[in-house]
């Protein structure tokens, strides 16, 4: 309805229409996506993303003022959005029980291992809604995003890049829960592998680094002030300085590691 009411009705107010519709898409685009960001309840979630996905429509619009492709590109990104919105909402429908008002990421945990199709069609529609290629959400923004650069509306398309960004993270969130759960086996349990054994050798790897630091920059200054032989001497000091202190920290890892085998 805004499409034909902004392109047939105020063309000639273009200038007054297009700073208003200008500042209302990027308070949806910013809002939306920043506002998903903190929620766990997919319901809030998904609709709080619809708002932003209303900005990009509105740039759609804004560039249409000046370049006639921008209105196939509306259609076209509406027409993929719905697709991306239906395949989403069909797993939230059959994964949704009697009371799902509080359905949140949490339910997803095991849906890729228990009924991969639906983890399928639900990866494929969030990617779509994020804007992943080759997906149709992918070619909509990218010709909504291309009408708003020809039409110079610069600004706001840097905007709306920003959004895209930040739906990234939320829609790769729930694609996470869902896909790729963090315990798939609850029965086994994670070992401790940060250990005081794994600390010391760490340390000593840290600190082996820090002496090759200083052996470089040892070899570098006895360089620059005063030839060869010096820098030789310099080098030599430095290299027995290194072997000495790795093999003390090498003796400490060896020590640790046998008081961790006793333990």
């Amino acid at each position: 309805v805004l499409l034909p009411l902004a392109l047939e009705v105020f063309p000639s107010y273009a200038s007054l229409v297009i700073p208003i519709l200008s500042a209302m898409a990027a308070a949806t685009i910013l809002f939306g996506n920043i506002a998903a960001l903190t929620q766990f309840n997919v319901k809030r979630l998904i609709g709080l993303s619809g708002v932003a996905h209303a900005g990009y429509l509105l740039l759609g619009v804004i560039a249409g003022f000046s370049q006639p492709q921008a209105v196939g590109a509306v259609y076209f990104y509406l027409f993929a959005y719905l697709l991306a919105s239906f395949a989403v909402f069909g797993v939230m429908t059959q994964l949704g029980g009697s009371d799902d008002a509080t359905q949140d990421m949490d339910h997803y945990g095991d849906l890729a291992r228990e009924r991969p199709f639906l983890a399928a069609v639900l990866a494929i529609g969030l990617g779509s809604l994020a804007g992943i290629p080759p997906l149709a959400g992918f070619m909509g923004k990218l010709v909504i995003f291309t009408a708003a650069f020809k039409a110079g509306h610069y600004g706001l398309l840097l905007v709306a890049i920003t959004g895209v960004v930040l739906s990234i993270y939320y829609y790769f969130g729930w694609i996470k829960a869902a896909c790729f759960p963090t315990n798939p086996d609850p029965a086994t349990p994670v070992a401790n592998t940060r250990g005081p054994v794994h600390r010391g050798l760490g340390l000593a790897l840290v600190v082996a680094q820090g002496h090759q630091r200083l052996h470089d920059v040892g070899v570098g200054i006895a360089g620059a002030a005063g030839g060869r032989r010096q820098a030789q001497i310099g080098c030599e000091l430095a290299l027995q300085l290194q072997q000495h202190t790795l093999g003390g920290l090498l003796a400490d890892a060896r020590h640790l590691h046998e008081s961790g085998a006793v333990l």
